[in-house]
Order: structure tokens, then C-alpha cells, then sequence
């Protein structure tokens, strides 16, 4: 009996330090668009449709909204800042109306004032972001009354 009481104790260890609940949630299965681009960054992007939201995260075990532009760029070949400013930084600036599939869009005052906020955009007013805890990576419309009224600006990559 005493060797079988470790046991027990070591598994709720194991449980807390990668706590399964998380990564579990965010996974609202979002399956791209009929049509949504295969290749190129937006394609590297829907990969990775349901990874956790996790904040400092820039890997598929998890990611935060630069994190992940920054993480899937680098899987299409493009080198990009980590950092928010960085990537505003990295291009021209396209208007909203002039947006193609590929290029980064940004959001100001969500969850911090200024710029805040950031994802690719895949066509069809539709971009794809390391949203939140609850919906970690999905496809979100731009033209939501949310996103519509945070949006801050785009930049096309080079």
C-alpha cells in the first residue's frame, strides 16, 4: 500500500504543470473556407486552425497574435519582427479597401490602448488570428462591428 501512495500524489503534479483543460478549449474546430488559399502565409496560417492561445506564445504549442504573424511569416519564408511595431513597420500600407490575401492587418484599443492587436488577412473580409484563450487560433470578419471599430491599419509584406 505504501508504494501505490506516491503514485497517485505524482499524477496531479504532472496534471498541474501541463494543464490540459486549455489547449483542449480553444479547439471550436474552424475549418477554412471553400477556396481559402493553400499556400503562402495565409495557408501556413490555417495549419494551425485550434493551436492554443497562450500570451508570449510564438509556437504551435501555443501563440499570441504576433507570436503567431510572426511564427507562420517565418514558415512562408519572410523574416518579421516578433513585435507588434516591427510588423506594422515591415511593408506599405495598403488601405482597407485595397486589402490582398496575405497581407497583415492590425487593431488598436482591444485589450490595451494603441495598437494592440494583429493578424493575416485571407480574403473575403475574412483574417485568420491567434484570437483569445477561448477561441485561441481562427478565422475572424473584418467587417464585425468589433473589428470594424478597432481596426488600426494593414501592411503588405515585401
Amino acid at each position: 500500500a505504501p508504494a501505490a501512495q506516491p503514485q497517485p500524489q505524482a499524477q496531479p503534479a504532472a496534471a498541474k504543470s501541463n494543464p490540459q483543460p486549455k489547449p483542449v478549449a480553444p479547439v471550436v474546430v474552424v475549418t477554412p473556407p471553400p477556396g481559402a488559399p493553400s499556400g503562402g502565409i495565409v495557408g501556413a496560417g490555417l495549419k494551425l486552425l485550434g493551436s492554443a492561445y497562450v500570451w508570449g506564445g510564438s509556437s504551435p504549442a501555443g501563440f499570441d497574435c504576433s507570436g503567431f504573424v510572426w511564427y507562420v511569416a517565418r514558415q512562408a519564408g519572410k523574416q518579421l519582427s516578433r513585435g507588434m511595431f516591427g510588423q506594422y513597420n515591415s511593408g506599405s500600407h495598403p488601405g482597407r479597401d485595397q486589402l490582398q490575401v496575405g497581407d497583415l492587418v492590425f487593431f488598436q484599443n482591444t485589450f490595451a490602448p494603441g495598437l494592440s492587436h494583429n493578424g493575416i488577412y485571407m480574403g473575403d473580409g475574412q483574417f485568420v488570428h491567434a484570437a483569445d484563450e477561448a477561441a485561441g487560433v481562427t478565422i475572424s470578419s473584418l467587417n464585425t462591428p468589433y473589428w470594424s471599430s478597432h481596426w488600426f491599419g494593414a501592411t503588405r509584406l515585401p
